[in-house]
């Protein structure tokens, strides 16, 4: 299938730039995990995760998350899965 169409968007350069990364964890180029994800959209003819829109309780946690000062640090991952008792 040829290739000859051309999608353009506008996004956050960190975001852009974690992206790039992490697609290049699984080998794959920003472009390949695009299409991908477009492929995966239309075979499904829908979104190819959940996507909701957040209740109060969610808004709060993304609030928090964003906020650094809330946000507890844990030395390894052993210490906070006892901290969080698990």
């Amino acid at each position: 299938m040829s290739k000859d169409s051309t999608i353009y968007t506008r996004i956050d350069e960190k975001d852009k730039n974690a992206f790039e990364h992490f697609v290049k964890s699984f080998g794959l180029s920003t472009s390949q995990a695009i299409r991908i994800f477009v492929k995966q959209t239309l075979m499904l003819n829908a979104f190819p995760f959940q996507i909701g829109i957040p209740n109060k309780e969610t808004k709060r946690a993304f609030k928090e998350g964003e906020d650094s000062k809330t946000l507890s640090s844990y030395s390894s991952f052993k210490r906070l899965r006892k901290e969080l008792d698990v």
